[in-house]
């Protein structure tokens, strides 16, 4: 449980920090998943299940993203219809 605190906590920081500065997330939140775990006294974090939380943090900040640009009518439907299917086969 603390460790899941642990991990929400950082990816809290890495949020506010990645917003303020305007930075990718990623940058920040590898280090902080790496160090701060054994600092607070908890099981370290493998570089695979940091990586996985770095990208999976990536892919919820882009779908969120998306979703309130299409809210406020700033997507182009045809060419996200067209470029989405391209994406998912371009990253198999």
């Amino acid at each position: 449980m603390a460790l899941r605190l642990a991990v929400a906590g950082s990816g809290f920081v890495v949020g506010m920090l990645s917003g303020l500065l305007g930075i990718d997330g990623g940058i920040l939140a590898a280090p902080l998943l790496l160090y701060v775990p054994p600092w607070l006294g908890l099981p370290a974090l493998s570089m695979h299940q940091v990586s996985g939380l770095a990208a999976t943090r990536a892919l919820v900040a882009t779908e969120v993203g998306a979703f309130s640009h299409a809210q406020r009518g700033m997507v182009e439907r045809g060419l996200a219809g067209v470029m989405t299917p391209a994406i998912f086969l371009a990253g198999r």
